[in-house]
């Protein structure tokens, strides 16, 4: 017997030591239920999230470079060299949205449309968000650049140097159109001007890349004609130079990258200028008032694209990230949490 005490007594502790940590173990899961529920319910703050630079960021001609910048369902979007695609969710941080991509895709056009939201890389190689990550749609077809990227009804435009490719989930890509002839589309979409609902804003572009911005009533959307328009108070022509839209400001000439529509505080088109400008055309009763310089606060550096979320206008520059128009002192300022630097 008394051989067999001190295993008694150990057994006696193992089996106490095991009723003590099942005990600490429930509590413990009793208290993690209790944390979770509070934090749901906003009393403590969540985990700060993890930026994560791009892969050309440590690259000089990579670093900064933004080729197309879109908004869909409140977020916006941005693409370039070794960046792939980012998102932002409130207009000033950045974290990448690539699944499915290269972190280091070379990405040179975004477009949301009636079809999805879109993606092309430098290789043509065009991607749509299916919900949960990007899927690849093939390559564009018989081209060796892209121009423009946009919508025609419920499918993807995509204006190259040989036409117009249209894609659709139902009968992929198709046979261009006839180079010869004009192929308008939607490169943004419709919008109507809030102070005057009967009247439409479409942003639209040709087969050549050259910029578009028609007023139009009702709900239909005309064509904008290739040559000078007839009615110039309903449409303005962005001077179409070898393919590509300039716009004039006195004796100075600047080539168009990208061109948007401003609901508010004024209806106004803004248009991006390779020349480190932005330019705003406001609507004025039923036409377009004289374009007027509003490029405060951008850095010295080409524009290349625009897009507005909400009533929030976007810059994307060669060089120098993402600005974002602040109203309150008329001015850009810089927004690149997450694409330049980290907290």
């Amino acid at each position: 017997m008394s051989k067999t005490k001190p295993f008694g007594v150990f057994f006696f502790a193992a089996g106490a030591l095991v009723l003590h940590l099942a005990f600490a173990v429930g509590i413990g899961a009793l208290f993690a239920q209790w944390h979770g529920r509070q934090i749901s319910r906003g009393v403590a703050l969540p985990q700060a999230p993890r930026y994560v630079l791009p892969a050309g960021w440590n690259d000089p001609g990579k670093r900064g470079q933004i080729a197309s910048l879109c908004a869909a369902g409140g977020h916006v979007f941005a693409a370039g060299p070794g960046l792939g695609v980012y998102r932002s969710v409130d207009g000033h941080s950045w974290f990448p949205f690539n699944a499915g991509l290269s972190e280091s895709l070379e990405t040179t056009h975004l477009s949301s449309g009636p079809a999805g939201l879109f993606v092309i890389d430098d290789d043509l190689q065009a991607y749509r968000w299916d919900s949960t990550a990007w899927s690849a749609i093939g390559v564009v077809p018989e081209s060796s650049r892209v121009v423009r990227v946009g919508h025609r009804g419920g499918s993807l435009a995509v204006a190259t140097d040989f036409g117009v490719h249209f894609w659709t989930e139902r009968d992929g890509w198709t046979t261009p159109e006839d180079p010869g002839r004009a192929a308008t589309f939607a490169v943004k979409p419709r919008r109507v001007l809030p102070a005057t609902p009967t009247l439409g804003i479409g942003i639209e572009s040709n087969e050549r890349g050259a910029w578009f911005v028609r007023l139009s009533g009702g709900s239909g959307v005309a064509a904008p004609p290739v040559d000078p328009p007839v009615d110039p108070s309903k449409v303005v022509w962005l001077r179409d130079v070898d393919g590509s839209s300039t716009i004039v400001d006195g004796d100075w000439r600047s080539t168009i990258t990208d061109v948007e529509f401003r609901p508010s505080p004024t209806s106004t088109i803004i248009v991006a200028a390779g020349d480190a400008r932005v330019y705003a055309i406001d609507v004025v009763d039923g036409g377009f008032a004289t374009p007027r310089g509003e490029s405060a606060g951008l850095p010295p550096a080409a524009c290349t694209s625009l897009t507005v979320n909400g009533e929030d206008l976007f810059v994307g520059t060669s060089g120098f990230g993402v600005y974002r128009f602040d109203a309150q002192h008329d001015r850009f300022e810089p927004a690149n949490l997450g694409l330049l630097h980290t907290p």
